[in-house]
């Protein structure tokens, strides 16, 4: 396996049956010719999945609507996923078009976030059990604790 697929699997706690899932999570757009958009069809996907996880934590929490709006837009805003690339060093895996130059951009690095939870999502059969335990370790294990739960969230997050 490529050195940036076997990097990123470690990154994420996650053998991919299919490495060719990651590896398409792992393109930004115009890197392979037979698919333009890169990993964007993923992201799409990957930012439902991040959206039903958080959400999950909340309801099951008993908190308020607003704490649940609010975890979304903390956790799953573009600079948080942007500092989780970059924090979990995911932004150094990313096959960039060469026409990028300097590094992932930061919509390329939250793209690839989602992406990659989406990829999951797809080799693991659709088992959340897996695709959460990436989301965890990629997302919730980029931010110091104060910073990815929402203040009067419980410990539940932490886990």
């Amino acid at each position: 396996m490529d050195e940036r697929l076997t990097q990123a699997s470690s990154i994420i706690g996650y053998h991919f049956q299919d490495p060719g899932q990651l590896a398409e999570a792992l393109e930004s757009a115009g890197v392979h010719p037979g698919r333009p958009d890169g990993n964007k069809r993923l992201a799409q996907l990957g930012d439902a999945l991040l959206k039903t996880i958080l959400l999950d934590y909340w309801y099951g929490s008993g908190h308020q609507m607003v704490a649940g709006n609010d975890l979304v837009q903390r956790v799953g805003s573009n600079g948080s996923l942007t500092e989780a690339g970059r924090v979990s060093e995911l932004d150094r895996c990313i096959y960039l078009n060469p026409s990028q130059r300097g590094g992932a951009a930061p919509n390329v690095i939250k793209a690839t976030v989602t992406a990659v939870i989406a990829a999951v999502w797809i080799d693991s059969g659709r088992d959340w059990r897996p695709t959460e335990q990436a989301f965890r370790r990629l997302v919730l294990g980029a931010h110091h604790p104060e910073t990815a739960v929402p203040a009067g969230m419980p410990q539940l997050l932490m886990l």
